[in-house]
């Protein structure tokens, strides 16, 4: 039986013009080895926040550290992992600016469904964590699993995974974890059946998730297709998140190192669209007469379901088309 490799401690970069790979090497620091593990990058600094990973096909103990890469400055750093994970699944919110890690493995037994959120304002090579613990329903503990953080929406969108049982989950929806209202949705008209391994990016040229490829029960079993997330009528909102959270400050270390049956639907993607901003109510009057106010609306209940129906359809470029 040929032997599995190991894990990788490199960091490469994609050089489009020469259209390759190649190492990058760094003045301070050194990445420890990992597999599995999770990556985004805050744009303004510009770093790189590692989370989670274990360091060997030998073990199924996740690393005690998670490791921030500064571009700039050409520096590694690691800071003890507010919690022990691999298989997790990020989202990057740019505007607050934080990065959201959802669900993901600590160990040959247990598998985890917290919602954590790194505050990146203060200090990004050494982000402040928090978990988020919202009200109400929330998906099943998970890793492997698919998420991207959608701006337009304020929305972490999460797809698929295996469970506590590692057997691909069979839910029947999407979830997606609505900032603004710090609470969980289930889009349960938005499945395309059991999905795990796959990634997950955001479109902002069509504002819409895009779900990529992934397998269904096995390695001989995978698919490359591509979906995007339709949400008709659902419009920007201002974000403003109010959520319980357990603050947890992490401590830099010293280490110098379709549909359910698969059938595509041939609805192209939706084309970008300015929204209008609703204003303030009032009543027009008659010329000479003075306008009255109008009552303020009533507030938007709290928990409610997302205003419109939403499903995955496959992505046929136009490009390509037929």
């Amino acid at each position: 039986m040929a032997e599995e490799r190991d894990a990788e401690r490199a960091v490469y970069r994609f050089v489009p013009r020469q259209k390759l790979w190649a190492g990058e090497n760094f003045a301070t620091g050194v990445l420890r080895p990992l597999q599995e593990h999770a990556a985004a990058i805050h744009l303004d600094e510009p770093v790189i926040i590692v989370v989670g990973g274990r360091e060997s096909n030998s073990t199924e103990d996740p690393s005690v550290r998670w490791h921030s890469i500064d571009l700039r400055l050409s520096r590694v750093s690691a800071f003890t992992a507010p919690d022990r994970l691999y298989g997790s699944s990020v989202g990057y919110d740019v505007e607050f600016p934080r990065i959201f890690v959802f669900g993901g493995k600590k160990g040959s037994q247990t598998t985890s469904d917290l919602l954590w959120q790194l505050n990146l304002r203060a200090n990004p090579a050494r982000p402040e964590a928090s978990t988020i613990r919202p009200r109400g329903d929330r998906p099943a503990a998970r890793y492997a699993h698919a998420s991207v953080y959608d701006p337009s929406r304020h929305w972490l969108i999460t797809y698929g995974g295996l469970g506590a049982n590692d057997q691909p989950l069979n839910e029947g929806r999407t979830w997606v974890f609505d900032t603004n209202r710090g609470l969980w949705d289930r889009l349960d008209s938005a499945w395309i059946g059991e999905r795990y391994g796959a990634a997950m990016v955001y479109d902002s040229f069509h504002q819409t998730p895009l779900l990529i490829a992934g397998a269904v029960r096995g390695s001989r079993d995978l698919r490359g297709t591509l979906h995007y997330l339709d949400c008709p009528g659902l419009v920007p909102e201002p974000s403003a998140t109010a959520v319980e959270s357990e603050t947890a400050t992490a401590t830099e270390s010293a280490t110098p190192e379709a549909s359910a049956t698969g059938e595509p639907s041939d609805t192209p993607l939706p084309q970008p669209s300015a929204t209008a901003t609703p204003s303030p109510s009032s009543t027009s009057a008659a010329p000479g007469e003075t306008a009255s106010p109008t009552a303020p609306a009533a507030p938007t209940p709290t928990k409610s379901p997302p205003p419109a129906p939403t499903s995955w359809r496959l992505y046929m470029p136009l490009a390509v088309r037929r």
